[in-house]
């Protein structure tokens, strides 16, 4: 049973008390209940009740939920939930009554955040005991509220010359009622070379590394493998790298050199700002000295993840501690500045929940630096973790907490803001993560795109999302719920994760684009089991009983979970894992078409912003195989242009990246000299994109 329980609220407090509040003391002193030595403890609430937010931040959301179960549902539970300000201890509101009556074991709770500050609260559930009762120990929780603004509106007119705009977004358009957007996931081909060549089947941890077309039209991709990815057997791992060829990206073939690559084939590299590269012979590397050295240039500040092990590396003298990020100044060759050391910290670890619980704690998750199309501000991102709980704590998985990616910016590389990056809402399952992130820039640097893995901790699997964003800051998923890169059935080559490769390239040939990927046909823990093992015979057959304490055997472990519907015991769990594999693969799309606009029913109409491109041609980017795209240019007011609208309007039909279009019957090729919008008609239609031309 769901109830959604209203506060029922004590006196008034004022908002933010100037004076030195009482309620802050009192929720602390409650929080840390001491007794004298030799006195046992008073019971966790824990005992008796769960509770957690469903999400784990809160970003441009008005409300939050708290989940409540009450472990014994037949006496009900009187609860006091209180709010304070982490840093500040400032209290937003007063505290709230809930009780969770018998029978009624699960309750959300509905917390009022629109308007509080951004922050992070500390949320105290308090047990109200009955006369002459013992209170329990109160459950003290993490609610996290960012506010990040909309982007800039475009200038009016956006000059779109030169430009294909994609439909990702709402950016440039004035309206779209009745459209949906929906993503286009991409055909998909594993390279597998060992159905024919048995022996390269002994190297389960394999990669694309490198890949073209060539003149006869033929794939060719270069594969490193090895029998362990990391861990003490990487001594053993035995690498290896070799070429394969491929004419219909199903069978592949092993060549010794693969053959030169297609004039026409193109490569499309992020732009990434380079990480702090190895100092020169002679080099000096210290603190950065504001008097002596001036504001840092951004142009030339890098930022460097030491790893995740626990090694110190030795810059010219300087130490720097490993499991960190920190950001130097590369003022010349034989010069860096440290400029913020750390600025993000992998912490240390008790029973799988960091010991610190703020945005620079951090895991090894790191996505590596950009600089903005402006020049003026530096990025990074990188996976927050936040501590979860009962009744959204998974206790298979490896961490109890949920990552959460973040975008860390800076214009100066000493001063660093952090920002959510695109977090689960409200309509995704309370068990979704962040696992990793690529980003590159389309529409000429105006608009910034992503691939986000998201990880479902309940079902150990990875998938790899869109999401798109116009100022790198606020990040917006394209379709949420609908993975870009989708998992296999159970046993397929990509069943536990479907992501691409780190190394992002894309390469446009002919009327498609090819990118590389890999997929891993076992869960996440059975991948975090076999990666490091060189030799799989050599897992123990009790694993998955012991691991982690043996909260993989409990009563909250796998046989409880969904997993085991596709399993169904552990031996079943064990030969899945020893034989676990990384299968390299790569796949294609149609040229820009990663999402598109179309009708939610069967008719839809698609109004632009001001658009500005004087004697450009414009060509669709489109699906209307079995309908009509029709294109209406209006003046810079929405009002009807002659020549170009109502039976004058361009028609499309059919299949195309870039279909010309024409108005006025077919007289007119180019678009009018002053500002226009577009009114674009759909009818069992799907548009991707638009290119503006010479």
């Amino acid at each position: 049973m769901k109830a959604v329980l209203h506060a029922l609220l004590l006196p008034a407090l004022p908002l933010f008390p100037q004076a030195a509040p009482s309620l802050p003391e009192r929720l602390d002193a409650e929080f840390r209940v001491e007794v004298e030595k030799g006195k046992p403890k008073a019971a966790s609430l824990s005992d008796r009740l769960a509770a957690e937010f469903s999400l784990p931040i809160h970003l441009n959301l008005g409300e939050a939920v708290l989940v409540l179960e009450n472990k014994s549902p037949a006496a009900p539970l009187a609860l006091e939930i209180s709010f304070a300000e982490e840093t500040t201890r400032r209290v937003p509101a007063p505290p709230a009554r809930v009780t969770l009556a018998a029978g009624a074991p699960r309750a959300e709770h509905v917390v009022r955040i629109a308007g509080r500050p951004d922050g992070q609260y500390r949320t105290r559930i308090r047990e109200i005991p009955a006369p002459g009762a013992t209170a329990a120990r109160p459950l003290v929780r993490t609610l996290i509220k960012q506010t990040l603004p909309e982007p800039p509106p475009p200038e009016n007119p956006r000059d779109v010359r030169g430009t294909r705009l994609l439909f990702l977004d709402d950016w440039l358009l004035a309206s779209r009622a009745g459209t949906v957007r929906r993503v286009h996931p991409p055909e998909l081909f594993p390279v597998v070379p060992w159905k024919n060549h048995p022996d390269l089947a002994r190297f389960p941890r394999n990669t694309i590394s490198d890949f073209h077309v060539d003149a006869d039209g033929a794939m060719n991709v270069r594969v490193t493998a090895a029998r362990a990815s990391r861990g003490n057997d990487m001594a053993n791992a035995q690498t290896t790298r070799y070429w394969l060829k491929s004419a219909d990206l199903r069978d592949w073939e092993p060549v010794k050199k693969p053959a030169p690559p297609h004039p026409g084939a193109t490569f499309a590299n992020s732009p990434l700002h380079l990480s702090a590269p190895p100092l020169p012979p002679g080099a000096v590397c210290r603190p950065h000295d504001p008097a002596l050295d001036g504001p840092p240039d951004i142009a030339q500040v890098r930022v460097y993840y030491t790893g995740l092990l626990h090694e110190t590396l030795d810059w010219a003298g300087f130490k720097v501690p490993g499991r960190r990020v920190v950001s130097v100044w590369d003022k010349t060759p034989g010069l860096r500045l440290v400029l913020k050391n750390p600025v993000t910290e992998i912490p240390s670890n008790k029973n799988g929940v960091p010991e610190k619980n703020d945005w620079s704690s951090v895991n090894d998750n790191f996505g590596r630096p950009l600089l903005s199309a402006d020049g003026k501000t530096l990025r990074f991102w990188q996976t927050r973790r936040v501590p979860r709980h009962a009744p959204f704590r998974v206790h298979y998985d490896n961490l109890f907490s949920a990552r959460i990616q973040v975008t860390w910016s800076s214009d100066d590389g000493i001063h660093w803001t952090p920002a959510a990056f695109a977090p689960p809402g409200p309509g995704d399952s309370p068990f979704l993560q962040h696992y990793d992130m690529r980003v590159w820039r389309e529409e000429n640097g105006a608009l910034e795109m992503a691939y986000l893995q998201i990880y479902d901790a309940r079902l150990q699997q990875i998938s790899t999302e869109l999401v798109c964003s116009r100022d790198g800051v606020l990040w917006r998923r394209v379709d949420p719920g609908n993975p870009f890169l989708k998992n296999g059935a159970p046993g397929e080559w990509n069943f536990g994760f479907s992501r691409p490769t780190a190394n992002r390239r894309r390469m446009a040939f002919g009327d498609h684009y090819y990118e590389t990927m890999h997929g891993v046909d076992a869960l996440h823990f059975m991948a975090l089991v076999a990666a490091p093992v060189a030799d799989r015979s050599t897992i123990p057959d009790d694993i998955y009983r012991t691991r982690y304490g043996g909260r993989m055997a409990g009563p909250d472990g796998l046989p409880s979970s969904p997993i085991w519907k596709w399993y169904g015991s552990w031996d079943a769990l064990l030969n899945a894992t020893r034989g676990e594999r990384s299968t390299p693969a790569l796949f294609r799309y149609r040229r820009d078409r990663w999402a598109s606009l179309s009708p939610e029913n069967r008719t839809a109409t698609v109004l632009t912003k001001p658009l500005s491109a004087p004697g450009q041609t414009l060509a669709l980017n489109a699906l209307a195989a079995a309908g009509e795209i029709r294109v209406e240019v209006r003046d810079a007011g929405g009002s009807p242009l002659p020549g170009y609208s109502g039976p004058d309007a361009a028609r499309f039909s059919g299949d195309a990246t870039a279909a010309p279009l024409r108005w006025s019957g077919g007289a007119v090729s180019r678009l009018p000299g002053h500002p226009f919008t577009l009114a674009i008609h759909l009818r069992n239609a799907s548009l991707f994109a638009l290119e503006f031309a010479p």
